[in-house]
């Protein structure tokens, strides 16, 4: 799941710190551990404060956004 936000998603530095520190709050909030959710709820609250779609919410047939990448990324992840 983290890959496929990090492949989907083009966020500026500030914008990457600001939704893991989202992400944290609502971790600290529900059960004190990070989770999938709670870094796919600060992606999209980033994207919501600049006026963006998330990429996490595309809907109808899936594309190929990241050129192939998610394919060469998850080929070092098994490394």
């Amino acid at each position: 799941m983290r890959e496929r936000i990090a492949l989907r998603c083009n966020l500026t530095g500030s914008q990457i710190r600001n939704a893991a520190m989202h992400a944290t709050l609502l971790a600290l909030e529900d059960s004190g551990t990070l989770q999938d959710s709670h870094l796919e709820g600060g992606v999209r609250g980033e994207y919501r404060k600049a006026g963006g779609i998330c990429p996490l919410d595309a809907r109808g047939p899936q594309r190929e956004l990241d050129g192939g990448m998610e394919s060469f990324v998850s080929a070092f992840a098994r490394r």
